[in-house]
């Protein structure tokens, strides 16, 4: 028993320091960014407006509520659903005038910068409101850091009516996608302030850029499940036409992350192209479509093996495509291409990051049950349901038509209790491996 015990032991360790690890990394990841997933709820009573700061351009929209709209402007804007778009149109330019009269950006310099509005339409934030989308003239002068705003929309006509002015995008100083956090606060007191943007720096840019990275994982189910349904066999070998248990801890861990490696090559490639304009991308309808078949085919591979010995090869085919996928992080904000390089360098680490979370919070269970006879069962049972709702994303995406499937899966992928989870799949695991020791029922590597 002694010896038994003995040769275990550097088992143990390392299974505990595999642990020890994913409940440091899931509680980082974990840790809440600062800002909500959703926009706060807007009043009806307030205007926004919303900054996109880049290192070459200002732009933004503005939010103002119809309801104001329709006393201020003396026109109907809320007329019901099948005429409000033509209400809406028809009252454009005023609307357009009036937020063009109530919007003033002024440079160090005092002079003030020209605004071009381009797209109206209405958004829905709790009441009716209408957006319009504007930029800034700079003239082929620097952003400046430090701007006079006057932002005044029906302060002065309606009492005790405010403003608020919320920098959605400014990569440079760290802040990205914010829908939370006010910046300032306009009112008939204060219908014009100084605004200091944060210091742009190099850092901000790449830390925001991590963040965002580790968000697309963490919201991203269907890369979550590539990866699970890539761990599965992670833990075995192919030997006669059936898996079997992988000899030891090292060979395991060595073929788990020879896939990784792969898919994290083959995904940074294409994000990284995408990101900085050499790789045309296919249409997104396509390119999700190949994604959830992805895991489809690496969920068959697992039940019978379609490339013998080639999981890397899968796993870099596929990623290639789910690197596609990513690359609509670097959609949204526009920047030059210094700014560009840290912000993809970052997006690029934040996603390993949230890969390499899945891999330590999965992997130390799936490596004790991987010499029971159940883990057969496992790896059949868990690659059909992976499989099941791969389809359903692949119908889903190719015909357009919403089933469900984001919003049964999602619950069940939530990484708020990432480390409770991955504790107590660790100790059933173990509990388990242990019961069939005893009983004699382990399966030989």
């Amino acid at each position: 028993m002694s010896s038994r015990i003995r040769r275990a032991a550097p088992v143990r360790v390392r299974l505990v320091k595999a642990l020890v690890a994913a409940l440091v990394i899931a509680a980082v990841v974990g840790l809440p960014t600062g800002r909500a997933p959703t926009a706060f709820a807007h009043s009806g009573n307030e205007s926004y407006l919303y900054l996109d700061v880049t290192d070459e351009a200002i732009g933004g929209h503005v939010e103002v509520p119809l309801l104001l709209a329709q006393e201020v402007l003396d026109r109907p804007l809320l007329v019901g659903d099948d005429r409000e778009a033509a209400a809406l149109a028809d009252a454009g330019p005023a609307l357009r005038d009036y937020v063009a009269d109530h919007l003033r950006f002024v440079a160090p310099s005092g002079r003030a910068l020209a605004i071009s509005f381009t797209t109206l339409e209405r958004s829905d934030q709790d009441l009716p409101y209408a957006s319009l989308a504007f930029r800034v003239d700079l003239d082929g002068a620097e952003v400046p850091r430090i701007l006079d705003i006057t932002f005044d929309p029906f302060v002065v006509e309606l009492p005790d009516r405010t403003a608020l002015l919320v920098v959605r995008n400014d990569i440079e100083a760290g802040v990205v996608g914010n829908v939370d956090d006010a910046l300032v606060r306009f009112d008939a007191t204060a219908s014009t302030q100084r605004v200091r943007l944060d210091d742009a720096s190099w850092a901000r840019n790449l830390w925001a850029s991590i963040r965002l990275g580790v968000d697309h994982i963490r919201t991203g189910p269907d890369h979550v499940l590539f990866v699970l349904v890539l761990l599965l066999p992670s833990v075995l070998v192919r030997r006669s036409d059936r898996w079997i248990p992988a000899s030891s801890f090292g060979v395991a861990l060595r073929r788990v992350l020879g896939i990784a490696t792969m898919f994290t090559i083959a995904h940074t490639i294409t994000f990284s192209l995408a990101g900085l304009g050499v790789l045309p991308l296919p249409p997104s309808k396509l390119t999700e479509a190949v994604i959830a078949a992805s895991i489809t085919v690496a969920a068959f591979h697992n039940l019978r093996p379609l490339l013998h010995g080639r999981e890397r090869v899968v796993a870099f085919g596929f990623g290639l495509f789910h690197g596609m996928g990513f690359a609509a992080l670097v959609d949204d904000i526009q920047t030059g291409r210094s700014t560009q390089l840290v912000s993809l360098l970052g997006r690029n680490l934040g996603i390993e990051v949230g890969q390499a979370t899945i891999i330590v919070l999965v992997f130390p269970a799936l490596y004790l049950l991987r010499s029971t006879a159940s883990y057969d069962a496992v790896l059949r049972w868990a690659s059909l349901a992976f499989a099941t709702v791969s389809i359903g994303w692949l119908v889903e995406r190719l015909s357009e038509h919403d089933l469900g499937v984001n919003g049964a899966v999602e619950p069940l992928l939530r990484p708020s209790n990432a480390a409770l989870t991955a504790a107590s799949l660790l100790a059933i695991a173990g509990a388990w491996r242990w019961r069939e020791g005893r009983r004699g029922r382990l399966v030989a590597g």
